[in-house]
């Protein structure tokens, strides 16, 4: 064994942890990105379900015309001559 060996054992343990510790915070951040993703696509399926049903209201209150009434006003009548 080297003189050097146990000094380079140490290295390679400090390596080995700030490799693990540095993992370990880089998923813990990423944790934390996917509960924010998963926040905005909460958000964004509200806002949407909100939009149709305010579409759907819209659409109900509209009453459709019947087939025979144009919307102009005029009506086709013969006067007496």
């Amino acid at each position: 064994m080297q003189p050097g060996g146990v000094d380079g054992n140490r290295i390679l343990d400090q390596r080995t942890a700030s490799f693990i510790r540095r993992d370990v915070m880089e998923h813990a951040q990423q944790a934390l990105t996917e509960d924010e993703f998963k926040s905005a696509v909460r958000r964004i399926r509200e806002r949407k379900e909100r939009e149709r049903k305010e579409r759907e209201k819209t659409i109900a209150g509209t009453e459709p015309r019947p087939s025979g009434v144009t919307g102009s006003g005029s009506t086709s009548s013969t006067t007496p001559r």
